[in-house]
């Protein structure tokens, strides 16, 4: 098995917001802040899923997929098992030229 990143894709993010969904379902604090948390399950993972869904359009944003890949060629099994999402943040030209791209409408 083999592990590679890459950028998130718009058809990640229900198995990213899964993923979200699960890590957060024993966090103390997190419970703590909404403490009906694990009272509406659906709902919980459409907030990630809604979430995920700005962070993909924000030109700051970088969102990156832990992808699992078992076997090669076409019958490859691949699955996301992780992500994780970086904001580049400041005025130099690296910030600046990363927020002048339209990462929604130029993603393929």
């Amino acid at each position: 098995m083999a592990i590679t990143i890459r950028p998130m894709e718009r058809a990640d993010m229900p198995a990213c917001a899964t993923i979200a969904s699960a890590a957060f379902d024993t966090d103390e604090i997190y419970h703590r802040l909404y403490p009906r948390y694990r009272e509406f399950p659906l709902e919980r993972r459409n907030f990630w899923l809604i979430r995920l869904k700005q962070r993909l359009v924000e030109p700051t944003a970088v969102p990156l997929v832990a992808e699992s890949i078992e076997g090669e060629g076409p019958e490859a099994k691949k699955e996301i098992v992780g992500y994780a999402t970086y904001v580049r943040m400041g005025k130099d030209p690296g910030a600046l030229a990363r927020q002048a791209k339209d990462t929604y409408f130029n993603s393929e």
